[in-house]
């Protein structure tokens, strides 16, 4: 098959594409109530990701807190 041969053939099923528009004049999708943009549902969709772990933030505190905790200790009981 050539490249010709392909062409010849694009341009026989080639068809015009119409619009059509809905009772309110705007193109079918368009409508106001459900029109969102993408930066929308994007924004939708990270919102629903987001978890919160409360048991991540304490362990944070704890492992922050553990090695502070166990140098004030130590310094108290070499000072007694």
């Amino acid at each position: 098959m050539s490249i010709e041969t392909f062409q010849e053939q694009v341009e026989k099923k080639r068809q015009k594409l119409e619009k059509v528009k809905t009772e309110t004049g705007q193109p079918p999708g368009l409508e106001t109530e459900q029109f969102t943009s993408r930066v929308e549902r994007h924004r939708k969709a990270r919102q629903e990701k987001k978890i919160h772990i409360p048991l991540v933030n304490l362990l944070l505190a704890f492992f922050i807190f553990l090695p502070v905790a166990v140098f004030f200790l130590y310094s108290y009981l070499i000072h007694r």
